[in-house]
């Protein structure tokens, strides 16, 4: 069990890599990075959103499952494992969120630089959208799906739900894949590594964000692997 937890730290220490530097750097997000507003940006991080989340997650179920040595009779075990790591830290970055209260990137941007809005968070959501479509209409380079997506995610900042949901996938595939498996494993912890950037790119989140969801999913993961070590042992089934 030590050497699975030490590799997933070490997966973890890789995924804070560039939200680390972004930090230490002092850069700032502002909506004149016109350099960062690209399409496949946007494509990068809806992976993490509703549905494609979801189709990604059942994907990437079914190729572990094919990869490991699991009787069908675990499989049942197994998806509810893998499900309640998923929605427990979805949970827990809601409750986190609505404590704290941390504004985004962008929110706190128009509330320094533009008009600070008393209760804006407490406006329905409608509201908010028409808020910030009215505030970004002068700036002509930022495109149109962006205003449209800015609106539409409207909510707090910390922690990173798409840090956590990416992160906890990467981390998994880290006890699952490594070491026969590691051009798979690659591509998983640059998507996870590129949709959390794709966050900050985009003014969703701060660096403080990312490094707090890479931390839940550490410690969310080693808690199951306790459960599955001494309950059901599945990770530690051979693997193809």
């Amino acid at each position: 069990m030590l050497q699975i937890i030490k590799k997933i730290s070490v997966g973890a220490i890789i995924l804070l890599f560039f939200p680390l530097i972004i930090y230490f750097s002092n850069w700032k997000w502002t909506p004149n990075n016109f350099f960062l507003f690209k399409k496949y940006i946007y494509w990068i991080t809806i992976t993490g959103n509703y549905p494609w989340g979801v189709i990604l997650s059942f994907i990437t179920f079914l190729y572990f499952f094919w990869m490991m040595n699991i009787y069908i009779k675990n499989l049942k075990i197994f998806l509810v494992i893998t499900s309640f790591i998923i929605f427990f830290g979805q949970i827990s970055k809601e409750i986190i969120k609505n404590f704290l209260k941390i504004q985004r990137p962008i929110v706190n941007w128009i509330f320094n630089n533009i008009l600070f809005i008393k209760d804006f968070y407490f406006f329905p959501k409608e509201i908010k959208k028409k808020i910030i479509e009215i505030i970004f209409e002068k700036y002509e380079k930022i495109p149109i799906w962006l205003k449209i997506y800015w609106g539409n995610e409207s909510g707090f900042s910390f922690p990173s739900g798409h840090t956590i949901f990416v992160s906890t996938w990467a981390l998994l595939s880290i006890i699952l894949l490594w070491p026969k498996h590691i051009k798979i494993l690659t591509l998983i912890m640059i998507w996870a590594e590129c949709v959390m950037l794709s966050r900050i790119a985009l003014g969703m989140h701060f660096p403080e964000d990312l490094l707090a969801g890479v931390f839940i999913s550490w410690i969310l993961i080693i808690l199951i692997i306790f459960l599955i070590k001494y309950f059901f042992k599945i990770f530690f089934l051979k693997i193809k």
